[in-house]
């Protein structure tokens, strides 16, 4: 009589294969989705710390042109 298989090693159906290929897709959207808001956020960071200090530097310049 034939060994029983367990449920770790019987061949996956076509219904359980679809699942895991939908589960895998919205796992790499989800990666994307971070991925870009990381991207953004870094990009955002980056231009408000340039105006920031583009604007600090243009007013100690202004100052000290005013000030003479």
């Amino acid at each position: 009589m034939p060994d029983k298989l367990d449920d770790d090693e019987r061949p996956l159906s076509a219904a359980e294969r679809a699942k895991l290929r939908e589960l895998l897709k919205a796992q790499e959207r989800a990666d994307w989705l971070w991925s870009t808001i990381r991207v953004w956020a870094v990009w955002i960071a980056a231009v408000v710390g340039g105006f920031t200090l583009g604007w600090d530097s243009l007013k100690k310049v202004l100052t000290l042109l005013i000030d003479k």
